[in-house]
């Protein structure tokens, strides 16, 4: 059947004027030229959404890797404030504020410290305190403050108020001290 199909295309060519068969060829040509345009079109669309894919992509991977390397600093200095927390866990503030003290040369102004309120919040637990300084100097309660504050106990000083006093004709100050400390909440 190929022979017959084939030979009849060749029968109708040769029936065809010298004028039919440019105006075939020409339509030939044209088709096959659309048809190569439509495939180049295609191909080109095809590459320039890979390629959008591939930008996308490595956008997306360039987040990641900076999301991953905030996550790991994160974590790291979580786990130096757990360490931090651990540290310091089995001793009580009163202790601590009584020694800072004491080597402040200071401690016979020292009230004990008071525990306020406990908060357990995201497995920390918080206490508030109040600490107090009767009868100081402007500078031991300044010196004392600092310590309190820069010495790696886990607290952070919530607020520090001073009173004008005078102390055997001399003026002093009483200072208060309301802080937090925290530790690692027990499960």
């Amino acid at each position: 059947m190929a022979t017959g199909i084939r030979g009849a295309v060749e029968a109708q060519l040769e029936k065809m004027s010298p004028r039919d068969k440019k105006l075939l060829t020409g339509l030939i040509l044209f088709v096959s030229f659309v048809v190569l345009a439509l495939m180049t079109y295609t191909l080109v669309s095809v590459r320039q959404g890979l390629e959008s894919n591939v930008r996308s992509a490595k956008t997306t991977l360039i987040e990641v890797q900076r999301l991953q390397r905030e996550y790991d600093v994160a974590a790291a200095t979580l786990k130096a404030q757990e360490s931090r927390l651990e540290q310091y866990a089995g001793q009580q503030l009163s202790a601590y504020v009584e020694q800072l003290a004491d080597e402040q040369g200071i401690k016979e102004g020292l009230r004990d410290a008071q525990r306020v309120e406990q908060i357990e919040e995201n497995g920390v637990t918080m206490t508030k305190w109040k600490v107090v300084l009767k009868g100081r100097s402007y500078d031991e309660a300044i010196r004392f403050l600092l310590a309190l504050e820069n010495n790696g106990y886990p607290l952070k000083v919530e607020t520090a108020r001073m009173k004008r006093v005078t102390v055997k004709r001399e003026a002093a100050v009483d200072l208060t001290i309301e802080l937090y400390t925290f530790k690692v909440a027990e499960s």
